[in-house]
């Protein structure tokens, strides 16, 4: 409307490399290391960005170092989940108190009620059973959100199997009043008793039969006006929507619609619907993909809405706008350092003949909680396998610095935008997918052929079922990403609130 607004602190403020530097909620950079990375702050679909260079001898603001507390998480089988010290800051998620110490521990949780955490680390409610806290030896009557701490306070997270303690104990758990409303709150429900200061929502759907969480699409857009973060758990995963991803055609198409609803799952397979699907999509030496006795779930997401006839109708969610991070928890299964270097999230594809083909999308692993986490930009079956051999490459729009397998790289020309694709120099991408790159002069053509395959583009004339063709930049030939990281068997994921690029294979 012609009027400006300072959005600072409600943007969503990211860094490339947090090696290099860190930034706040409010866009506050502090250099942590070396080198040149990139900030990149999004806010209702507008994206800035801004090159940063930390070198050696700077000075400037510190930031304050924090309050050290330890923590102890004990499991209901009295096992010793978590133990060691946290440092806590005012600008964490949940600031300086003991669901923030909870919260560092990295450990997953889950809670209807941010005054009721429910389950940690898979281990949830039964009966009067349930979690509470003690912050040195002393059982509050606070919710542990409410409880703040001091440095070198200790606390200490344990499943109760005391029901005369738990009842009335406060704790921060409160379990006794939550029994006596709805077990099971709808998503609206859950996100408007949810604190406005806080970041992210998140939902637990262990405890409900169907496995899944209902909005009205007015609650997903408050979500993404408010930049706020949406994740649903279950035991042994977690899914994390940025406050964008979901503000997709199917959702937005109904809008203004109360009566519409975005349903949200997150179940696991059966081991014998894991045994099949693994068998269906030749997981074995043949492909080169090997089992490490992960769990495999199923991920839905549908928008439903009454028609004018007052038939009900669901649409599938197709794509998301921006990708979704999904964490598993691979603390059951004993990996060898080998093994951990092998990982790759899977997709499980059915194509039109009804066979399964499995997608790398690559991830990375936690060795201190020991989960692994991908990005998928939509819905299937998913689970972790070891691969043989992985191709895994980063890239930024108008940045040279690359990342193949891990290893930082270079390019004289960086990935760019043309006729809203990105496009990419041939080799960089080619030759590391393990393709062959010939240039024909004569007919200013570009040949890419892998195993028998060949790809051929010519300088300035289109794609197939494209808009864009190859073309020449300071004398290096630029393709289509996508076209061909697809057609030499990669996947390509696109992040557009950092303009980021993932290539796997």
């Amino acid at each position: 409307g012609g009027t400006t607004q300072d959005v600072t602190d409600a943007a969503n403020w990211v860094v490339a490399e947090e090696g290099i530097a860190t930034i706040s909620a409010t866009g506050l950079v502090t250099g942590v290391g070396t080198g040149e990375t990139v900030v990149n702050t999004v806010y209702q679909g507008v994206i800035g960005s801004a090159s940063i260079r930390i070198t050696d001898g700077g000075s400037g603001p510190q930031e304050q170092p924090g309050t050290e507390v330890s923590i102890r998480v004990i499991g209901k089988n009295k096992e010793t989940l978590f133990s060691g010290t946290v440092t806590l800051k005012e600008s964490d998620q949940w600031g300086i108190n003991a669901l923030g110490a909870l919260h560092k521990t990295g450990l997953s949780y889950s809670y209807d009620s941010i005054s009721y955490i429910h389950t940690i680390a898979g281990q949830g409610p039964q009966g009067m059973n349930g979690w509470m806290y003690k912050v040195n030896g002393r059982i509050p009557n606070i919710p542990a959100v409410e409880y703040n701490l001091q440095s070198g306070d200790n606390v200490e997270w344990f499943y109760s199997t005391d029901p005369i303690n738990m009842i009335g104990s406060g704790g921060g758990s409160s379990l006794s009043t939550n029994l006596t409303q709805d077990p099971i709150k709808t998503g609206d429900e859950i996100v408007l008793n949810t604190p406005s200061t806080q970041k992210e929502v998140v939902i637990g759907v262990e405890n409900r039969e169907d496995k899944k969480v209902s909005f009205t699409p007015s609650t997903i857009k408050g979500l993404a006006d408010g930049n706020k973060k949406l994740t649903i758990e279950n035991e042994g995963v977690k899914v994390g929507f940025t406050p964008q991803s979901l503000l997709t055609e199917e959702l937005t198409g109904v809008l203004n619609d109360e009566k519409a609803k975005l349903e949200i799952g997150v179940q696991e397979l059966t081991l014998a619907m894991k045994e099949e699907l693994l068998e269906q999509a030749k997981v074995g030496q043949r492909t080169g993909l090997f089992d490490v006795g992960g769990k495999i779930f199923d991920f839905t997401a549908q928008v439903s809405h009454i028609s004018t006839d007052g038939s009900t109708s669901s649409e599938k969610i197709d794509s998301f706008n921006e990708p979704v991070a999904i964490t598993i928890d691979l603390s059951d299964i004993t990996l060898s350092k080998e093994d951990i270097t092998k990982l790759t999230g899977i997709r499980y594809e059915k194509d039109e003949q009804g066979t399964i083909n499995p997608v790398k999308l690559g991830g990375t692993y936690n060795p201190e909680t020991k989960t692994f986490t991908f990005y998928t930009d939509k819905f299937s079956l998913y689970g972790v396998l070891k691969v043989k051999d992985l191709v895994k490459i980063t890239l930024q729009v108008n940045k040279m610095n690359t990342k193949v397998n891990g290893e930082e790289g270079w390019t004289d020309v960086p990935p760019t935008i043309i006729n809203n694709r990105t496009m990419v120099p041939v080799r960089l991408i080619a030759e590391t997918l393990g393709a062959d790159v010939n240039w024909i002069d004569e007919t200013r053509t570009v040949e890419i052929i892998l195993k028998g395959k060949k790809l051929s583009l010519v300088i300035g004339e289109n794609l197939p079922e494209m808009d864009t063709s190859a073309t020449i930049v300071n004398n290096r030939t630029l393709v289509p990403l996508r076209y061909v990281s697809e057609n030499l068997g990669a996947n390509v994921m696109w992040f557009p609130s950092t303009r980021k690029i993932e290539i796997v294979k």
